[in-house]
């Protein structure tokens, strides 16, 4: 009998930052997505499974760069989110480049407002699961509004490369350790759950050092903006997993 992988939870210090940052700095919030991945392989990566015509659900949505992604060759997209603050900036830029093909959800992932097989593509960029409650829960409700055929594509961080060496030079031993043990099982949890994945490397870049201390340093920490700074650097590479499981 295989043995059961419990899905792991991401430490309490970690989701407390998180929520604090997202509900209360999406004044920088967009123009920190918008220093990351300076090469787009990201876009890259989600743009080649999407076909024109295509319902898509981007979970954790946030202030929606990738909902407007999406929404560029999809039929229509969902952008869902639970942070409200965040909703109103992506309502704002849908309103004032008038977009007619996405639809806002505010929600958490346990309950998505949808009919059940509505969607050809739900998506995620480094928000779902790991910022899940219920994961079990969460991924079938995912896998329920999810169309026959259709598939779950996850952006993950993974627990090697520059980024991660960096912070374990700068963390606490212990959350450092509790983090990277964290993605170690979500990376094995996914994988019992039937999912593949590959590795892109990507390339954070603030730009300027004046953007390192406004936009790097309230969200991945004083301590790194410092190091960059010392180093005359204005950004990092890290390693992202795209995963991907097909309904059959």
């Amino acid at each position: 009998m295989t043995k059961k992988v419990r899905p792991p939870t991401l430490p309490k210090e970690a989701i407390k930052g998180f929520s604090k940052f997202y509900n209360e700095r999406d004044d920088i919030y967009d123009k920190l997505r918008a220093s990351e991945d300076r090469e787009n392989k990201i876009p890259k990566a989600i743009l080649k499974h999407l076909d024109k015509g295509k319902v898509v659900l981007d979970l954790g949505c946030g202030t929606g760069n990738v909902s407007l992604l999406l929404a560029r060759k999809a039929r229509l997209a969902y952008a869902l989110d639970k942070s409200r603050p965040l909703l109103r900036v992506l309502r704002k830029k849908i309103r004032s480049r008038k977009i007619r093909n996405i639809r806002v959800l505010e929600s958490g992932y346990g309950r998505i407002p949808l009919p059940r097989e509505s969607v050809d593509i739900v998506f995620s960029c480094l928000s779902f699961p790991a910022h899940s409650g219920n994961w079990e829960r969460d991924l079938k409700e995912a896998k329920r509004v999810l169309k026959k055929g259709g598939e779950i594509i996850l952006l993950e961080a993974h627990p090697s490369g520059e980024f991660q060496r960096i912070k374990k030079k700068l963390q606490k031993p212990e959350f450092y350790s509790k983090m990277n043990r964290f993605m170690y099982d979500l990376h094995k949890w996914l994988a019992s759950k039937g999912f593949k994945y590959r590795v892109i490397n990507i390339v954070n870049d603030f730009g300027s050092k004046r953007n390192i201390e406004n936009l790097c340093a309230p969200f991945f920490g004083y301590e790194l903006a410092t190091y960059l700074l010392a180093r005359d650097r204005t950004g990092f590479r890290m390693r992202l997993s795209i995963f991907r499981w097909k309904k059959s």
